[in-house]
């Protein structure tokens, strides 16, 4: 399980009222940048954000069973440290379960491939605030407050 998981995964929805409420949200969103942005233009597009999110499930799916568990999440926690180090780590591998399992529609605990695909088509418009098609890295770190605002 590598980083590009965990930031692909960044990018869903968690309920806060301000960011400054949220540390490490700039991490999160310097995280998501990073392992997106595939032309280095510092910002993502949809067709970025498509193919993000689409190889971050199946780098989170560890077992390869089409459903993201809890166990699943907790496996990037040495990917993080790795990257963001031990607080960073913490930080942002709770950030990425909120996330992840606030796609959960059915709730039974586990985040199906469609759950997360339309979860994540949801988000991009809600990151996406003035409507460019494309997220900046301002936009990114704004990620908590805006998914579930």
């Amino acid at each position: 399980m590598n980083l590009s998981a965990a930031a692909h995964v960044v990018a869903l929805a968690l309920s806060v009222s301000a960011q400054a409420a949220v540390p490490g949200a700039d991490v999160l969103g310097t995280l998501i940048s990073r392992h997106f942005d595939s032309n280095s233009d510092s910002t993502i597009d949809t067709g970025e954000w498509h193919g993000g999110m689409k190889a971050s499930f199946a780098d989170m799916d560890a077992d390869s069973n089409g459903s993201l568990s809890a166990a699943d999440i907790d496996g990037l926690q040495d990917s993080l440290k790795s990257e963001a180090g031990e607080i960073g780590a913490a930080v942002g591998g709770a950030l990425i379960k909120e996330i992840v399992f606030s796609l959960d529609g059915d709730g039974d605990k586990l985040v199906s491939e469609k759950e997360f695909a339309e979860g994540g088509e949801a988000m991009f418009k809600k990151l996406d605030a003035n409507n460019d098609g494309q997220a900046s890295k301002e936009e990114l770190a704004d990620l908590p407050t805006r998914l579930l605002n």
